[in-house]
């Protein structure tokens, strides 16, 4: 960092700054921006560990402090015509979850430039596999093109709030009245943090995604930056999986009647 302020960047618009400070000043600097950055932590299985009692509310909760942070990469998706939009303005997202065997909460965090709370409004959504969904879909980024099938949407929007429902294309995600409340939503210093819970096995259409401890959960991420002029607004992930942990059953004190049986052999011929 030191280096690149100092001696700048050939073959770009970055000078050298070497003489607008001190050595000592630029160091501070380097250590500064060293000091904002954040090791990022890149998977495509994430563990969900089962907690008992209820979930966290609040992005502070200690409760969150146990859980590993995951990462996901997203990236500028592909329009109906097949253009790509560029350029998009948010590059990551990153989340934790847990669950109670009864709902689902995540505290999801990204970094967006602006503010943006009216129409078009910074939003955030996630994607899961309904109920009998089939068809090829890897990563949202040609969804909904080709025999991409209809995905659960669980959508926030920062002008109109929180939804869930099946769709087949980006417009309905958000088309349906918002029907259920964030647990927490703020904007501070350039990074949205949302608290939502989702219960696992949803009522609002026979078509949700049914969630289970002990079951993979694919899940995808799409980001709407409402301030991007450049028609980029929406970024998209690759999915990955949401491996939902079982609180292990504890096992009465003293031998059981199956200790005293021989072990058996099982086999898949």
């Amino acid at each position: 960092i030191a280096h690149r302020v100092l001696s700048g960047i050939d073959g770009s618009p970055m000078p050298s700054y070497a003489e607008a400070a001190t050595t000592e000043e630029i160091w501070q600097l380097a250590h500064y921006v060293r000091s904002l950055q954040e090791t990022p932590s890149w998977t495509m299985i994430v563990r969900v560990p089962q907690i008992s009692g209820g979930l966290p509310a609040a992005p502070d909760d200690p409760q969150w402090a146990s859980v590993l942070r995951t990462d996901v990469r997203v990236r500028n998706a592909v329009t109906p015509d097949g253009r790509m939009a560029n350029p998009e303005t948010v590059s990551a997202v990153s989340f934790q979850a847990l669950h109670n065997g009864d709902a689902l909460a995540l505290r999801v965090q990204w970094d967006d430039p602006s503010e943006d709370r009216q129409d078009p409004g910074d939003a955030l959504a996630l994607a899961f596999l309904p109920h009998g969904a089939s068809g090829d879909v890897v990563t949202l980024q040609n969804w909904p093109l080709s025999s991409a099938p209809a995905l659960d949407w669980f959508a926030w929007s920062a002008r109109s709030g929180l939804r869930e429902m099946v769709a087949d294309n980006y417009d309905a995600v958000f088309a349906a009245t918002a029907s259920m409340d964030a647990g927490h939503v703020s904007y501070e210093d350039g990074r949205w943090t949302l608290v939502l819970q989702r219960p696992l096995a949803p009522h609002s259409s026979e078509r949700a995604a049914a969630l289970a401890p002990g079951a993979f959960a694919p899940v995808a991420f799409a980001v709407w930056d409402g301030g991007n002029p450049d028609g980029g607004r929406c970024a998209v992930s690759q999915f990955i999986d949401l491996s939902l942990e079982r609180v292990p059953v504890e096992r009465p004190a003293g031998p059981s009647a199956d200790e005293h049986q021989p072990p058996q052999c099982a086999s898949n011929y």
